[in-house]
């Protein structure tokens, strides 16, 4: 995405404030939709992430214990 300033936006005449505006939001929806798509992903590998955790804790528990 580019950036634009303050002021240089506020120069621009009507008609290209509009696309500027309709451009970023559209870059937006699309950098959301790349999140929701990752959503099965994310929770799989939090699940894995929790189980292995969860495994080591509890085998350091018992290696520590004794």
């Amino acid at each position: 995405m580019n950036s634009i300033t303050k002021s240089t936006f506020k120069g621009m005449d009507t008609d290209s404030k509009l696309a500027v505006l309709f451009d970023y939001a559209q870059d937006t929806h699309h950098a959301i939709q790349k999140f929701e798509s990752r959503k099965r992903v994310d929770k799989a590998l939090a699940i894995t992430g929790g189980i292995i955790g969860g495994f080591l804790a509890m085998a350091g528990k018992w290696v520590i214990g004794k």
